[in-house]
């Protein structure tokens, strides 16, 4: 055991110190490498605050009422009764206008904008929250209620969160695509990366394949380098990600201010960065064994 951690550990070192050797070189392709992984770490984020504004709003059907500005105590009265009185109706919550502005006004974005208006120009509505989801009785509640007198108009709520969870569904599986896709890429990276090396490399490999170094011995040097150049690419995409995403969270927050739920997109929905340097290594580990065998072979090692 101590004779395998102590030949791993000559292996890492010589692999770190060829990677220091060549330090332009090692940077350029670790940020090829990271550019790859970007991608899917970037469309995982968006996929998952996508997923946060649909999941943080009721997905139950539910239908929003607004009644004209200039509408009375008593034509709200007459509209909240004739909705409760429906039998389509689960439940039926009043919403006034004034806690409709104090809402808005809580809001930073907001409040400067409406501290300068001299009336309240949000309307009294109701939200009903219906038994069925069914999308004829739906569409035929939407146009029987926007006939009541007083409702200026009426509006699924529910409709759009279910496009949002739809597109998010889709997004979700072009991530997995390109993430698998782009992870060949690194593959491929790596493993012409390793290639070359292996050529560069074959007098030093065939002298010490006659001196009794076995297949094992000559590709453990080349499997370490291939899997600290994947997990230097994985830590470089974790990073630029994580900025890129801190740079993000404020224009992202103040387009989503007029939803009942914000999106809150920092770092945090990134994978670890560990895991990420790990499994990018493990490409790097993949294409270096591929690239390693091959090329021994090719010029009469035993692979």
């Amino acid at each position: 055991m101590k004779s395998w951690l102590r030949q791993h550990r000559r292996s890492a070192g010589d692999a770190v110190a060829r990677m220091g050797a060549q330090p332009a070189a090692t940077l350029a392709a670790a940020a090829v490498m990271a550019l790859a992984v970007l991608l899917p770490l970037l469309g995982s984020a968006i996929v998952q605050a996508a997923r946060q504004l649909s999941g943080g709003i009721d997905r139950d059907a539910t239908i929003t009422l607004y009644l004209a500005v200039s509408a009375t105590e008593e034509i709200a009265r007459q509209v909240g009764a004739q909705l409760k009185s429906n039998p389509a109706a689960a439940s039926v919550e009043f919403l006034p206008k004034a806690k409709a502005l104090e809402d808005l006004k809580s809001r930073d974005a907001w409040r400067d904008l409406l501290d300068g208006l001299e009336a309240n120009p949000l309307p009294d509505a109701f939200a009903v929250r219906l038994r069925s989801r069914d999308a004829g009785a739906l569409a035929s509640l939407r146009q029987e209620w926007g006939k009541l007198p007083g409702v200026e108009r009426v509006s699924a709520d529910s409709e759009w969160v279910e496009t949002v969870s739809r597109v998010a569904r889709f997004a979700e599986r072009l991530v997995w695509g390109a993430a698998l896709v782009l992870g060949l890429a690194v593959l491929a990276v790596v493993a012409q990366l390793t290639r070359m090396q292996v050529v560069m490399r074959r007098s030093e490999i065939e002298l010490s394949q006659l001196i009794g170094a076995s297949p094992t011995d000559v590709r453990r040097p080349f499997l370490w380098h291939g899997f600290l150049q994947g997990a230097l690419a994985g830590l470089f995409a974790w990073l630029a990600a994580a900025a890129i995403l801190l740079v993000m969270a404020d224009e992202v927050r103040a387009l989503t201010l007029s939803y009942a739920a914000e999106i809150a997109m920092d770092f945090r929905m990134l994978p670890g960065f560990i895991a990420v340097c790990a499994g990018t290594g493990a490409l790097g580990l993949g294409g270096a064994a591929l690239a390693v065998t091959r090329e021994v072979r090719r010029f009469g090692g035993p692979g």
